[in-house]
């Protein structure tokens, strides 16, 4: 599917090559018109059922000061916008989850803001918690039902952040204009660009069964990526 002319909206997924691509989208069409949805960030501050109502009202709203924008990108369920722009071009990064947060554990050890309102990385800042009793504690009741994860098969192309030169190749295809080349951003400043967090055995042996229903997910979608990529091989179009 080509975005020429439709709208982009690009659901983040947590230290999955978000910044990357969202400094992409402002120098292809400009700050102006690249859209950060932050509604989110008000969850929080919110009692339990009230963020509940929230989330279930939030599809059904009109967005109509968001018209103007070509990207509207955030951490978002992906059905957040889909009444309001049903033929925008969806996109998303995946990353194995393992990785993703080990990465989430140690950016929240090393950065916090006093006026955060979220209880979590408060914990962790306060607690300094092992890797795998960050992972328990994260996991804690949360609901791992497909319904409630992001599924590659409710958008219209995913990437994957291992193979994120890759990845923006083959989003060029979609997005002919698309600035590439720019770089990662917002590296752990102790992990070399491209290389995996070294667990040991143990960690990531925990990690593994306590992460099952997202790496079964993640596997999906580097599925999903691959038949992209090797459509577009058989096409020519990469080697342009």
């Amino acid at each position: 599917m080509d975005s020429t002319a439709r709208k982009i909206i690009f659901v983040h997924q947590a230290k999955a090559a978000g910044t990357t691509l969202v400094e992409a989208f402002k120098l292809t069409y400009g700050k102006e018109l690249v859209c950060h949805d932050q509604d989110n960030q008000n969850l929080w501050k919110m009692p339990k059922w009230r963020r509940r109502i929230e989330l279930r009202v939030q599809p059904y709203r009109r967005y109509k000061d968001r018209r103007p924008f070509r990207v509207i990108h955030g951490h978002f369920r992906s059905e957040k916008y889909r009444r309001a722009f049903p033929d925008a071009f969806y996109l998303t990064f995946y990353r194995h989850p393992i990785q993703q947060l080990v990465s989430h554990y140690h950016y929240w050890l090393r950065n916090h803001n006093p006026a955060d309102s979220n209880p979590f990385r408060k914990w962790v800042y306060e607690k300094r918690p092992t890797l795998v009793q960050f992972v328990e504690r994260w996991a804690r009741g949360r609901d791992f039902s497909r319904g409630k994860l992001i599924d590659a098969q409710h958008f219209n192309f995913v990437g994957i952040t291992e193979r994120i030169e890759d990845s923006m190749k083959l989003l060029q295809m979609h997005i002919p204009e698309l600035v590439t080349g720019i770089g990662e951003h917002r590296v752990n400043p102790d992990k070399p660009v491209g290389e995996s967090y070294v667990l040991t055995h143990d960690d990531e042996e925990a990690l593994n069964i306590m992460l099952t229903p997202l790496i079964s997910l993640y596997d999906e979608a580097v599925k999903r990526f691959e038949l992209d990529w090797n459509a577009a091989n058989k096409l020519d179009f990469l080697e342009k």
